[in-house]
């Protein structure tokens, strides 16, 4: 009989949408206030706002010319990443 220890069993990987683009490093604060700013919601009432700083400095986030807050590109292909993540059934993070 074959006995395979812990320290021996293969890790699961992550997909590669995953790993490309970080989405695993994402909190749940930086991604709600993703879905917020995609979706023209007010992220202070989601209580997300502490986390547009972070966003910006990720290039997830920037400042359009009136000072509100817009998706980047590299921002929208995250979110994109995340939904179809949703929608595979695989959890990010």
């Amino acid at each position: 009989m074959l006995s395979i220890s812990g320290d021996e069993m293969p890790r699961p990987r992550k997909s590669r949408a995953v790993a490309i683009l970080g989405v695993d490093s994402l909190s749940v604060s930086e991604r709600v206030l993703l879905f917020c700013v995609a979706s023209d919601t007010d992220a202070i009432k989601a209580g997300v706002s502490s986390a547009t700083q972070v966003m910006i400095l990720k290039n997830l986030l920037e400042r359009d010319q009136e000072g509100h807050l817009a998706i980047t590109d590299f921002g929208l292909r995250v979110l994109e990443s995340l939904i179809k993540l949703n929608a595979e059934g695989v959890r990010a993070g």
